[in-house]
């Protein structure tokens, strides 16, 4: 009498939440085990139609296992037609014929409702007989645990899903309870989803509300090629915002990746950012990896990427209608304290207090031309060899302004054309610099700086020579 299936194995083991492959082997060991076979297959059925063999033990099993065939053409192809228990012989035509591992044989479908998703089977009986419907009873019953711990593992996967999108909605939320400034939105986005998903390179661009650009507004991980050019730029955009949905780049033949991608990018993820349906941004994580990304990872950035579609709206919102009846309040606030400044100190400061309030600013530097460089006369929030920084007239960006008395900006210090005949001192990712000017002579500059990447806007440029104006009034003339 043969052994009857141990059923509590089987139970243990999908209630323990053992891995796939070691449950795969624990179904073809236990059917071996209770049909006195000599080898046992277990093979799941592919969207494709190819026979996938996940499970298998006994005779030639590492030549077996990892197989691939077409189930039309294989020697299951009457079991998975026919939905029943069918007693095997060998198929001239598929791979396993080359193995001559088959004398006899007996296979039962994998039926999860009355879909067919693979098959069980086991080869040469120790005993020599052929396979009877008392063995096909047996068999049958060990196959009906394959479904069922595919069913409680897709749960288990969506269960973890789910708790990894709270849990990390959660930490961004978190994140969010002090940024009022769409670039510290994006710098959290950028750490949230690079402590949580398996990202190489994050990175956020926004859409600047009052110039309508598109701007990078965080990044992390290496250094590879993400900034894109305008034109590559544009065709991003048109393509994540096609369906307003996220789009997947897997690494694959039938899906070459776009060349707007991160150089290096072996699989990624865009996420548009879209609120009231309009476009406001995307998020990008990319991966050296093939394949990196799974559905439920696609999900989780569509989930956060919603969340910060509505932050940056509310800010943008909340900007617009009161950022003009604050600025006026600030700027008459200001222009009192300076006409009891009595020191060139004293002035730069309220000048530089104001602009970390009105501007968001890292850091500020005052810098007064002595006729052959421009010389730092006040920081704040910058590093100290910022006074040993001494660019002439059409050196460095600083000096670049002194000389055509025009602002200017650089959301990428270190890269951009300007800064390479002085780099400048601190680390710092973006800067805005306007001249300070007394009446039509400039006497100087006064520089603000992002710690992250920033796209200084129009608006910010005019409220930053607002305050240069402000700040060249109220210097004495011996100052």
């Amino acid at each position: 009498m043969k052994p009857t299936p141990d059923v509590s194995r089987l139970v243990r083991a999908i209630t323990e939440r053992q891995l796939l492959r070691e449950f795969y082997q624990l179904v073809v060991e236990e059917a071996t085990r209770v049909m006195r076979a000599k080898t046992a297959l277990l093979t799941l059925l592919q969207p494709d139609g190819i026979l996938d063999f996940v499970g298998v033990t006994g005779e030639q099993s590492k030549d077996i296992y990892g197989l691939k065939m077409r189930a039309s053409d294989s020697f299951l192809a009457p079991v998975l037609e026919s939905l029943k228990a069918v007693n095997l012989q060998s198929h001239d035509n598929d791979q396993l014929s080359e193995t001559n591992i088959m004398r006899k044989g007996l296979g039962v479908p994998i039926l999860s409702g009355k879909s067919c998703i693979g098959a069980l089977a086991v080869l040469n009986p120790e005993d020599g007989k052929e396979y009877n419907e008392e063995d096909a009873e047996a068999l049958a019953m060990i196959s009906r645990f394959v479904p069922l711990m595919l069913q409680m593992n897709s749960q288990r996967q969506t269960s973890d899903r789910q708790e990894r999108e709270i849990r990390l909605l959660k930490q961004f939320a978190l994140s969010l309870k002090d940024n009022v400034h769409p670039g510290r939105i994006a710098e959290s986005l950028a750490t949230a989803l690079a402590e949580n998903l398996a990202s190489t390179v994050t990175s956020v661009y926004i859409v600047d509300p009052d110039t309508q650009e598109l701007a990078l507004a965080a990044r992390t991980g290496l250094e590879l090629d993400t900034l894109i050019s305008s034109e590559e730029r544009g065709r991003l955009i048109a393509e994540t915002v096609k369906g307003r949905k996220a789009i997947r780049y897997p690494n694959s033949a039938n899906n070459p990746l776009p060349a707007f991608l991160p150089l290096g990018t072996r699989s990624a993820i865009i996420a548009p950012l879209v609120s009231r349906e309009k476009f406001m941004g995307f998020v990008l994580i990319a991966s050296l990896l093939p394949d990196a990304y799974t559905d439920a990872d696609e999900s989780v950035l569509t989930a956060i990427a919603s969340q910060v579609a509505i932050a940056l709206d509310s800010v943008f919102l909340a900007e617009d209608v009161g950022r003009g009846a604050r600025i006026n309040s600030q700027i008459y606030e200001l222009s009192e304290n300076l006409s009891e400044a009595d020191s060139e100190e004293e002035v730069f400061s309220a000048i530089a207090d104001a602009a970390f309030g009105l501007l968001d600013l890292d850091g500020f530097a005052a810098m007064i031309y002595d006729g052959q460089q421009l010389r730092t006369h006040f920081m704040l929030g910058l590093a100290e060899s910022i006074y040993d920084y001494a660019p002439a007239k059409g050196q460095g960006i600083p000096g670049w302004v002194i000389e055509f008395e025009a602002p200017a900006t650089a959301q990428d210090i270190i890269i951009d054309p300007k800064n390479q005949s002085a780099l400048w001192p601190s680390d710092d990712a973006s800067l805005l610099c306007v001249p300070l000017q007394r009446g039509a002579k400039s006497i100087g500059v006064l520089v603000g700086v992002s710690q992250t990447p920033r796209q200084f806007t129009i608006a910010d440029t005019e409220l930053f020579y607002t305050l240069a104006h402000l700040a060249a009034g109220s210097l004495k003339c011996g100052d």
